[in-house]
């Protein structure tokens, strides 16, 4: 019998021929910002890995790399500035987006109150405004999927606000089955603007609450089909049964 034994220098450059990439994975909590281009390589979270900021972009993909946020993973951007992102995607890159993890954006208001004692709560539902949990931006399409597995949870609090908001074209499948929620006034839970050549699917919970809240918007072309499944509201009333 023949065996043949491969040393590491000869499987570089076959690793380097098949195109086989390695990533940057993030397993511990981290409190400054990552780009895929600062790190020159795919970006993952493991479970154990977190992201905390509290203003601009925590995560952003602008090189031709991916970003995966495993299960149990976190972006978190607590009492954050307006135009906070989770995860910024530039246009004319080709890559892929994963999240299996949880993009949490909150504003600064602490709790509610009942200012005319009537019985029920007042005020605003939020504060800030231009706050999201995925970002995808360019005048050049994006080619690769966005993906929110069933194990997602993005919430974003603050007025003009949005879970998902793809502005540039896409090329490829924008699949959405987690759950995404956003407060406050004229926000969207899911807004897609630019032309998708491919698929549209939207599952899992999706709710969107404050003034002229959207729950989910598809405005330019889509190639594929479009579909909507699980829970989709929106509403404009901090109460939605009758008191008892």
């Amino acid at each position: 019998m023949r065996k043949l034994l491969a040393t590491a220098a000869a499987i570089a450059p076959l690793l380097a021929a098949t195109g086989v990439q390695a990533e940057v994975v993030i397993s511990t909590d981290r409190t400054t910002p990552v780009t895929t281009s600062g790190s020159n390589d795919s970006v993952r979270i493991a479970g154990s890995g977190s992201i905390a900021v509290a203003s601009g972009a925590a995560l952003t993909l602008d090189s031709n790399h991916s970003i995966d946020l495993d299960s149990g993973s976190e972006i978190n951007m607590l009492k954050s500035a307006d135009g906070s992102t989770g995860i910024l995607v530039q246009g004319g890159r080709t890559g892929s987006v994963t999240i299996g993890g949880a993009i949490q954006l909150t504003d600064d208001l602490e709790t509610a109150v009942d200012t005319d004692k009537d019985g029920d709560l007042d005020g605003p539902f939020s504060t800030g405004t231009n706050r999201y949990g995925v970002n995808i931006v360019g005048a050049s399409p994006f080619t690769g999927r966005i993906y929110g597995e069933t194990s997602s949870n993005i919430s974003v609090e603050g007025n003009q606000s949005y879970g998902v908001r793809l502005q540039s074209d896409l090329v490829g499948d924008l699949d959405l089955r987690g759950l995404i929620s956003v407060r406050g006034d004229d926000t969207y839970a899911i807004r897609s603007q630019g032309d998708v050549t491919g698929d549209v699917y939207v599952a899992g919970t999706v709710a969107a609450i404050g003034k002229n809240a959207v729950g989910a918007s598809v405005e330019g072309d889509v190639s594929g089909s479009v579909t909507v499944q699980g829970q989709l509201s929106s509403t404009g009333y901090r109460y939605t049964t009758r008191p008892s």
